[in-house]
């Protein structure tokens, strides 16, 4: 075959290392070809901020040597993959995207790095991040801005957003992100990717940066791929440690711990599938809502048992999620952030935790009074500027409840596995500040701590750019960020119970192979029209 750069960086990452390992490629000719992409497309995508590339090339130079010498090679020997910016990487900044930090060097890898490099991988550098995590965006006054490489005037999601961008033209194979809110499986929407956030706890996560408002079960990190069998390869991998969370009971375990069984080894049409289309009360795009149900449809038509779900209490989750995500008034993130400039976003989420406590309850009856539920509803579940230890641990405890009546619904209605929008939007233009409100339809399965993927499933069709709304502020917002969204991907989520990759992958991987066949599938844009 030709060893033309485009066609190798068209290839998937088990695809790449199959090359490397039958030595139909070597690891210096895929690296140097991944390396060349980011190179050629960096001054407009500007997603690998940090970059590695000598030492790249030389840990490539040695992957061949040592497989010349005929010495065991790892799952992912050769293979050259990104990283995100807020993981340590031996040598290399953490900053988060704060200026005072930039001179920052980590001196060891995080935990997942570390396995990922055992397992042959090499780092070709570390990739664009929004301020501290915040944001579904990549932009930050350390490295600048990250546009959606599908359409630069949308942001590429976040907060891996950087990751899904290199990911989505060709520069990497396989990234490592992390998800508190959202923030691998938004951007894997917004790129037209593959991403998985595996169950709470079940991979470790020293070495990332981090803030006590991120609650353990909620935050992991994760892999991105362009395909469910690198996510695998990669899950294979980044569990091949130490189980560091064995002893963790979720509710309606059976067992407090069960590692990832082959998605392969199971009967994908003996899982009964549950669709919902809406959480709560942020309207989807018309767009997404026609995704779930080609989904649906295509399982069913295929002999899936397949029934239309609805998710309990969605606002009682998100008001749980709420309180504790801003427990701490964000005492801790806004130290950290003095002596930097900024993003307006940022500054706009902070401003919230200012506002007294005696206020809030009048500000939430107010803006319900005036038509704005969504702002309401927010403040409303905040009653309180900072919480007490004993406020947390009892927010804990209402968690913990949740998670039991969010499992007893699935159990109830039979249902093994959910399919529903990432996302109620597509990719969202910066200025719209409220698009952030989005993440709730991904941030409700972090408080769950449940294994989440997306697929890239279509594209935004023509007479889906706009949909009827009322005239609230977020919904407003929405209807702005639908308009001129044509071609844009759309992807879908799938959800299982704890420690139920498997059952993730199983119908990622049957969705996958069904909308590839359609027109509208979001082919990977690897010569983006700017």
């Amino acid at each position: 075959m030709s060893k033309n750069s485009n066609d190798i960086t068209r290839k998937t990452a088990s695809q790449l290392v199959a090359s490397i390992k039958s030595r139909e490629l070597t690891s210096l000719e895929v690296t140097e070809a991944h390396i060349q992409r980011i190179e050629d497309l960096h001054s407009i995508l500007n997603a690998v901020v940090v970059p590695h590339f000598e030492q790249a090339r030389k840990a490539a130079r040695e992957a061949d040597e040592k497989q010349a010498r005929g010495d065991a090679l790892g799952l992912l020997h050769g293979l050259p993959i990104t990283v995100k910016e807020m993981f340590d990487v031996e040598g290399l900044p953490t900053s988060a995207g704060l200026q005072t930090l930039a001179d920052h060097r980590a001196n060891e890898d995080a935990v997942t790095v570390k396995r990922l490099k055992d397992a042959g991988a090499i780092v070709l550098g570390k990739t664009n991040i929004p301020q501290m995590g915040m944001l579904p965006d990549a932009v930050n006054y350390l490295y600048g801005r990250t546009p959606n490489p599908w359409n630069d005037e949308r942001t590429p999601g976040g907060s891996s957003g950087g990751e899904a961008a290199v990911i989505a033209t060709g520069g990497s194979p396989l990234g490592l992100g992390s998800d508190g809110g959202g923030s691998i499986r938004n951007p894997c929407h917004s790129c037209g990717i593959f991403g998985l956030k595996p169950t709470g706890l079940r991979l470790p996560f020293k070495g990332h940066w981090g803030s006590p408002n991120w609650y353990a079960e909620w935050v992991t990190a994760g892999p991105m791929a362009r395909s469910v069998e690198d996510l695998d390869l990669a899950m294979r991998v980044l569990t091949d440690g130490p189980i560091e969370n064995a002893g963790v009971q979720y509710p309606g375990d059976v067992e407090s711990f069960s590692p990832i069984s082959d998605y392969r080894s199971l009967d994908a049409k003996k899982l009964r599938v549950g669709y919902f289309t809406q959480l709560g009360w942020l309207k989807p795009a018309p767009s997404t809502v026609r995704v779930v149900y080609e989904a649906a449809h295509a399982l069913d038509a295929d002999g899936f048992e397949v029934k239309e779900f609805m998710p309990p209490q969605v606002e009682r989750g998100w008001a749980i999620y709420y309180n504790l995500f801003y427990s701490d008034a964000f005492q801790y993130m806004r130290k950290i952030a003095k002596g930097n400039k900024l993003d307006w976003r940022v500054r706009q989420v902070f401003l919230f935790t200012y506002m007294p406590t005696f206020i809030r309850p009048l500000f939430s009856k107010m803006a319900k009074l005036i038509g704005e539920q969504s702002v309401s509803e927010f403040v409303g579940a905040v009653p309180k500027r900072i919480l007490t230890k004993d406020e947390v641990l009892k927010k804990l405890d209402d968690q913990d409840d949740y998670r039991q009546t969010f499992l007893n619904a699935m159990v109830s209605q039979g249902v093994d596995v959910l399919i529903g929008p990432p996302c109620p939007t597509p990719a969202i233009t910066p200025k719209e500040f409220l698009g952030i409100y989005g993440l709730m339809y991904t941030a409700l399965f972090n408080l769950l701590a449940m294994p989440a993927g997306v697929i890239p499933a279509s594209r935004v069709q023509p007479g889906e750019e706009t949909s009827k709304r009322t005239f609230e502020s977020v919904d407003r917002s929405f209807a702005r960020i639908e308009k001129g969204s044509q071609g844009l991907p759309v992807g879908l989520q799938v959800v299982a119970p704890w420690w139920r990759e498997d059952r993730v992958f199983a119908i990622m991987e049957y969705l996958a192979s069904h909308f590839r066949g359609q027109d509208s599938f979001p082919v990977t844009p690897m010569d983006p029209q700017w």
